[in-house]
Parts: structure tokens; sequence; C-alpha cells
């Protein structure tokens, strides 16, 4: 089916036998990149989507998600998603799981790192979020130096705009920073001529 014709319904259930599937030699502690699952579907969904799926399975309580920075969506199935697969609920996505996975699934045989497995200890890390965020937190970077070296600016814009910047940098540091907190605080250092460029790549990478 192609993904034009393809009901929602249909994407949620491949998602939830992807996450059952790729976490069968997992601790329960970890979570999966729906990106990354979606990665071996046959015909991939639109990445587009995959937010709100992982949105409408986790009220449905089926998954647990986080959602941090940069768009990704990460998940893994409750007990109730797990049984969902098992009992082949569903629009009949279950059923063809148990009947041959690789009429769903490309590679549907390898290990469960194939989709990025990750705990929310990962996550809280300091040093795996600086990871994670690297191209983000390296333009941060390249902002703060060339405030520092702008001669036009008087000392009291300088300090503020490093101030804000700062802020900026510990919400890229949570497991799940405020977007919208970002997005106000960069607004005004955009009219900043030394740093607008950076400031629009930056934009740019937490909407990546």
């Amino acid at each position: 089916m192609s993904v034009a014709h393809r009901k929602f319904t249909d994407v949620l259930d491949l998602l939830l036998v992807g996450l059952y599937h790729f976490a069968r030699d997992l601790a329960p502690a970890h979570f999966l990149v729906l990106d990354a699952v979606n990665r071996h579907l046959r015909n991939p969904v639109p990445t587009a989507m995959l937010r709100e799926a992982g949105k409408v399975l986790q009220s449905r309580r089926l998954v647990q998600c986080m959602f941090p920075l940069g768009g990704r969506c990460y998940a893994k199935l409750t007990g109730e998603g797990r049984m969902y697969v098992e009992e082949k609920r569903g629009s009949g996505i279950t059923e063809a799981y148990w009947n041959d996975p690789s009429a769903l699934f490309i590679n549907f045989s390898g290990p469960s790192e194939a989709a990025d497995p990750i705990t929310e200890k990962d996550l809280a890390d300091g040093r795996r979020t600086a990871e994670f965020r690297e191209p983000a937190l390296e333009i941060v970077d390249s902002i703060k130096s060339a405030l520092r070296a702008d001669e036009s600016l008087d000392d009291q814009t300088r300090s503020d705009a490093l101030s804000d910047i700062d802020v900026v940098f510990h919400q890229l540091m949570r497991i799940e920073p405020n977007l919208q907190a970002i997005a106000a605080i960069l607004a005004p250092l955009a009219d900043i001529g030394a740093i607008a460029e950076k400031v629009a790549n930056l934009v740019d990478a937490l909407n990546s």
C-alpha cells in the first residue's frame, strides 16, 4: 500500500510491531528511536508523522515516549502495548507480523541495536546529551565567540546577549528543552547583525 493511501491506524500498528520486535532482547528500561524503526519498514512513513504517532500511542497507553530536541521521538512499549501485539489486535498488521515479519520489514532479523536503543539515564547524562546536541551546541559556541569579538556592541548589550545564550545552552542540556522558550530568546538576538546568520542556523538546527 502506498504511503498516500495508508491509514494512520496502520502506521500506528506498524510502529508498535517494530517496537515489539526490536525490543525483544533489550532490558525494559530501553527506549527506541521511532525514526530508526521506521527505516526498517518496506514502505517508510513520512518522518513528520512519527512524533504525532508517538503522541497518539502514548495517549492510548500503548507506549511511553520522550520527545527531546530535534524532532525525534524515543518510545518503548508498555505492558498494554506488548499485549496489543501478542493478542494480534488492530487492523491486521499485528497478525501479519506473526505470519511473516519479512512482508512488513526489511532486515527484520537484525539486532535490537538497529533501532538505536537508549535509556532514560543516557538522555539525562550531561555528556550524552551534549553528544546528541553537538551540532546545535557548536552554533551556540560560535554565537558566544561572535558576541565577544563584535566591537560595535556596547558592554550592556553584549552582556545581556551572552546571558540569553547561556539560558539557551542550559535549555539544550535538558532532556526535553522548552523550544518555545528558546525561540522567544532567539527572536531579538536575530536583530544583532554579527550573529543574525548564526541565530538563523541555530533555529534551523532546532527544527530539523
